[in-house]
């Protein structure tokens, strides 16, 4: 079976020792903590995020610092295992200006009172900024590191505008190892790995926003830092005095299971039963381990398909898809088990048991080389095999059996056959997809001569017809109480005693045949005259003279 199993590969790059799949503080359940302090006026802001009591600012603007904009909040949702919030509150600190309430993991940056001055507002990311440990003890940084690549951006928000049209936003974007900021300029589009963003926040109560990650904005680019920035409005200047955005409970989502399963372009996902983390996949009817094409592709951006394999003695073939951040959250996967269709063995040394129905065989056997007899519960050819040639049993007289080619090759399910190999020929084993029959070993009789099939391992050969060879001659010898014949075979029997009788191939021809594999243990001692008729079981003693056969040599009796 061809398994061509799609994968995105991750992409090779340097993790600093703070890499994060998640943000910290992501709960705000942390204190706020010092921030900034001029003078004895000390500013707080929740830990690892920013507002304006870090604001990077001009003289003018600096009294932007003041004011309540980020406070710890107890109004958390309903249901909620936080006792804490985050509030963003829109403010008016020059009595006309609208400073809307930001919260952002980088830094603030406004040197213009216009505010809709993208050139000179905006929030930026910057990991080569080393900041004054004097005033910023804990938030020491304005590049929040972060390696991961994010489904899906989730978090809590409760908007409570004064005008109910406005709309707040947020927005999330990974960058490189590099400067970024937002509003984005031209000049850094390039350093962009992925953007999920939501301006249209509205007053709906306490609600889960889930944004999808873009990765068309930066593909093939490595993950090392995100800026999250929250807005009470998403036009700069445009709130309202007391516009209030709480936030809580921030999570990225990394999908860990699959977004496409087919076999042969059929889809199979849509099979799937079971947990979030382990599924079972029936396909038993259009699944067949040794043909076709499954194919299988991850649902998550970073997410990638770490065991793809089939166990033969269950005929289940498992794949298992881990999330990109499988390292730090070890359960974080999706097992698939597709169950194809069992495989049916076949060998000389088990009994041979089938029921009709499409199927996967396997079948083990050792071919001598020569002709050996065979019966299968399946239809073949001699070119699967890897035979010469098959004959089947045409016809009988009283001093020979004879068999004939089939012209074709075909070997019909459940009926004996003598199939001929020019070298040893192992299957182990011989995988194909049949319409298998039930295990009825047929019969084929002429006059007083019956070729019979056997499915049974190991039965006893007494008084029995195996196929013997004598020196390029094939004839019938009769087994003992301890020659056996393996399963997959077949046998003679006859109504009158038919030791030594004569196998006539082609239709006629007794010479230039080569061993027989029937399991049958021969002896020796039969004299055969020259038209193949046994007269004596214990060598020439007592017969006439003449030429006579005895193990496969011409004798002179004087």
């Amino acid at each position: 079976m061809k398994r061509n199993i799609l994968t995105l590969a991750l992409l090779a790059g340097s993790i600093s020792a703070m890499a994060q799949y998640q943000l910290p503080n992501s709960d705000f359940e942390s204190d706020f903590v010092l921030a900034f302090q001029k003078g004895l006026t000390k500013y707080k802001e929740p830990e690892y995020w920013h507002g304006y009591a870090t604001i990077d600012a001009s003289t003018t603007n600096d009294a932007g610092r003041d004011g309540n904009k980020l406070t710890t909040s107890t109004d958390v949702r309903t249901g909620s295992k936080s006792t804490k919030c985050v509030c963003i509150t829109a403010t008016n600190p020059i009595g006309k200006i609208i400073a809307n309430g930001v919260m952002t993991t980088g830094r603030i940056y406004t040197h213009s009172p216009t505010a809709d001055d993208a050139n000179k507002n905006y929030n930026y990311s910057d990991p080569s900024f080393v900041m004054n440990e004097r005033y910023y003890k804990n938030n020491k940084q304005y590049a929040q590191p972060f390696v991961g690549k994010p489904d899906l951006f989730t978090v809590w928000v409760n908007f409570i505008p004064q005008k109910t049209s406005d709309h707040a936003s947020v927005n999330a974007v990974i960058h490189t190892n590099a400067r970024y900021q937002d509003p984005e300029a031209t000049s850094y589009k390039s350093v962009k790995v992925a953007a999920a963003k939501n301006d249209n926040i509205a007053k709906n109560g306490w609600e889960k926003l889930e944004i999808p990650f873009d990765y068309s904005v930066g593909t093939g680019k490595t993950p090392a830092y995100i800026l999250v920035t929250f807005t009470t409005n998403k036009t700069p200047g445009g709130g309202s005095n007391g516009d209030r955005l709480y936030v809580d409970d921030i999570a990225m989502v990394y999908y860990n299971d699959l977004k496409t399963l087919t076999y042969n372009g059929e889809n199979i996902l849509s099979r799937a039963t079971g947990s979030d983390n382990v599924k079972t996949i029936n396909c038993e009817d259009i699944c067949y381990e040794t043909t076709g094409t499954l194919i299988a592709e991850q649902r998550g951006q970073g997410a990638k398909i770490t065991i793809s394999k089939y166990d033969e003695n269950t005929g289940i073939y498992t794949i298992v898809v881990e999330a990109n951040d499988i390292s730090e959250n070890p359960t974080n996967k999706t097992t698939y088990n597709i169950q194809f269709k069992k495989p049916v063995k076949i060998n000389t040394t088990s009994n041979i048991v089938t029921t009709a129905g499409k199927a996967n065989v396997w079948m083990t056997r050792n071919f001598a080389q020569g002709w050996n007899t065979v019966c299968l519960p399946f239809n073949t050819t001699a070119t699967e095999l890897g035979a010469t040639t098959v004959q089947k049993f045409a016809s009988a007289d009283a001093n020979s059996i004879s068999f004939e080619k089939v012209t074709n090759g075909s070997i019909e399910a459940n009926v004996p056959y003598l199939v001929y190999f020019a070298a040893a020929k192992s299957h182990n084993p011989l995988k194909v997809v049949k319409d298998l029959q039930a295990s009825n070993a047929k019969t084929v009789s002429f006059g007083a001569y019956t070729f019979s099939g056997n499915y049974t391992a190991n039965m006893n050969m007494n008084g029995k017809y195996g196929v013997a060879d004598f020196n390029g001659v094939q004839k019938l010898r009769i087994g003992g109480a301890t020659a056996t014949l393996p399963a997959g075979c077949a046998y003679f029997t006859a109504a009158n005693n038919a030791n030594g009788m004569l196998i006539r191939l082609d239709g006629g021809n007794t010479t230039g045949i080569l061993d027989v594999n029937t399991g049958v243990v021969v002896e020796n001692t039969a004299v055969y005259n020259l038209q193949g008729v046994k007269v004596s079981n214990n060598g020439t003693a007592g017969l006439p003279a003449g030429i006579y056969v005895m193990g496969g040599k011409k004798v002179i009796v004087k």
